[in-house]
């Protein structure tokens, strides 16, 4: 009998260790949960490839207002007015003169700090290039660089700008990918979504999106303030306690 109580308070100790450090650590684990904590939630509209519009959302029912397909492609939102004015005006076989100069003028070419690198009008895809002129050359013998557009697959720039979900990407915040997959997802606090569609597992491709935030109830939040402030006094109350019991068990041990 004797040895089954020593057992006993053993384990009480234990567990009133345990309980002393959450306690002590409470602010910590407490902003890595939910718990009595504001919440936002994040869905997912689906990206589809449409005969008439092109690039677009399946239905963009809860997508918030103004927000592109992919901040890559151009004009797969109607209120981007002046831009898409622009690469409408290049979608009609036009050019535009650049201050950009090439010994090369065989070939089109692409500037890598351009904030896009495709647009679409009336339903199709282009991606932006910088063709060579001929006609315009400078003193230096060089060839002027004029913006153009050139026709591109809708589905190969959709998977260009796209991000892999089983692609493990520090651009795609995993709550991002959860949504993306299942629909829903749910996060302790505010995360920054890609600016560009998801592909998942079975190929589709899917724009995340923050839906909304929820409110905790009056008693998660009550539970949360008393945890952060509170916890970890009363764990140091159970640390100096535990620590008394060591002391006196290690004196009657020396008698």
């Amino acid at each position: 009998m004797p040895a089954e109580r020593r057992l006993s308070t053993l384990q009480r100790d234990a567990l009133l260790a345990i309980l002393a450090l959450a306690l002590l650590t409470a602010p910590l684990w407490l902003t890595a949960t939910s718990l009595g904590a504001e919440t936002y939630v994040y869905e997912r509209a689906e990206v589809v490839i449409d005969d008439e519009s092109g690039i677009a959302y399946a239905n963009d029912t809860g997508v918030p207002l103004g927000a592109s397909v992919s901040d890559e492609i151009a004009c797969t939102t109607a209120w981007a007015v002046r831009p898409c004015a622009f690469e409408q005006y290049l979608a009609s076989n036009n050019t535009v003169p650049s201050e950009i100069y090439t010994s090369n003028p065989g070939t089109s070419h692409s500037v890598p700090i351009e904030p896009y690198g495709y647009a679409q009008a009336d339903g199709v895809v282009y991606e932006t290039a910088y063709v060579a002129n001929r006609s315009a050359r400078n003193e230096d013998g060089m060839y002027r660089l004029d913006l153009a557009l050139e026709p591109v697959g809708a589905e190969e720039a959709l998977r260009s700008v796209s991000i892999d979900a089983s692609t493990e990407r520090p651009d795609a915040p995993s709550v991002a990918v959860e949504a993306a997959q299942e629909g829903r997802a749910v996060a302790p606090r505010e995360i920054e979504v890609p600016q560009t569609p998801i592909r998942v597992d079975n190929g589709r491709y899917y724009r995340v999106y923050g839906a909304r935030t929820t409110e905790p109830n009056p008693f998660g939040r009550l539970l949360r303030t008393g945890l952060s402030w509170l916890g970890p006094l009363v764990g140091l109350l159970l640390s100096y306690r535990l620590w008394g019991r060591i002391e006196m068990s290690y004196a009657g041990s020396r008698r």
